[in-house]
């Protein structure tokens, strides 16, 4: 269905190797196997000269005995739907969003015996249940941050992080860095961006 032949393409899949292109494989999957479960709806619906409504599909998959529509339904709309409203919710810093996704998540932490999952989803719950409401209220306001003023576009702060890391080496030799290097990047990046920023647009006016 992706198209991936070769085997480094199929363990770059499996391993989700690139962030970008796993959430694309998972909203291909997502929508993909929604549609599926639809049509299958749509068939049992027009096979009874029923009109498909949202009751009417809920109504239908409550009385489904096949297993394969059961197991789809479950994987696609409770594991993966919550990864897909995770991603969206941290775009948008929605905090009621990001808990609802990862709470729905969380079951397969112990299924898989997932240990450290496991210690820090009970330490996160617990915190965030135990915490003043002032404290609570401004993580809330602080969950992702979007660097470009786009309300959609925001990010975890570790994301943010790296993404400066990589800039900020991109003004550094092919070596391993001294300290004094860093130093010397980081005090004066603002100032090298600038330049560089000054450069482009004078070689674009020519």
């Amino acid at each position: 269905m992706l198209g991936f032949r070769t085997i480094r393409a199929q363990t770059c899949c499996q391993m989700a190797t690139d962030h970008h292109k796993a959430m694309q494989m998972l909203e291909i999957t997502l929508f993909g196997f929604a549609n599926e479960l639809i049509q299958e709806y749509c068939v049992y619906s027009k096979q009874n000269k029923i009109v498909p409504s949202v009751e009417g599909y809920f109504a239908w998959f409550d009385e489904v005995k096949n297993e394969n529509v059961i197991f789809t339904s479950e994987v696609i709309f409770t594991y993966i739907l919550s990864l897909y409203l995770f991603r969206a919710a941290a775009g948008r810093n929605n905090p009621s969003l990001i808990l609802a996704s990862r709470m729905k998540f969380a079951p397969l932490f112990y299924a898989l015996n997932m240990t450290n999952y496991q210690e820090l989803h009970c330490r996160d719950i617990i915190m965030h249940m135990t915490m003043p409401d002032d404290v609570k209220s401004l993580i809330n306001q602080n969950q992702a941050f979007s660097c470009s003023g786009h309300p959609s576009k925001g990010e975890g702060g570790d994301f943010i992080l790296e993404a400066k890391n990589r800039r900020t080496k991109t003004w550094m030799p092919p070596c391993i860095p001294s300290e004094d290097r860093w130093y010397r990047v980081c005090r004066n990046q603002d100032r090298l961006e600038k330049v560089f920023r000054c450069m482009i647009s004078k070689i674009k006016c020519t």
